[in-house]
């Protein structure tokens, strides 16, 4: 398993969150690639995402920015693990 920092987004299963939408736009969002994301947890109202360490701080700076794209989805740090 992959260290790493990881982030909370404020999409779930009942937003039909799922890792084939998600890892794109987090790619996008955040400037990384899919090598740099160790894992998924889409959970019922959140999902989590789990950083490589060398790109974790830079994909915080450019994910937590807003938008316009999806105005609506926050991704912040969250330190309460997997």
């Amino acid at each position: 398993p992959m260290d790493g920092t990881w982030f909370r987004i404020n999409v779930g299963h009942t937003q039909r969150a799922d890792p084939k939408w998600l890892l794109p736009m987090l790619c996008r969002r955040g400037g990384i690639q899919k090598q740099h994301i160790g894992g998924f947890r889409v959970l019922r109202h959140e999902s989590r995402v789990l950083i490589h360490p060398a790109v974790a701080e830079r994909f915080a700076k450019a994910a937590g920015k807003p938008d316009p794209a999806d105005p609506n989805i926050r991704i912040v740090p969250w330190f309460g693990g997997g």
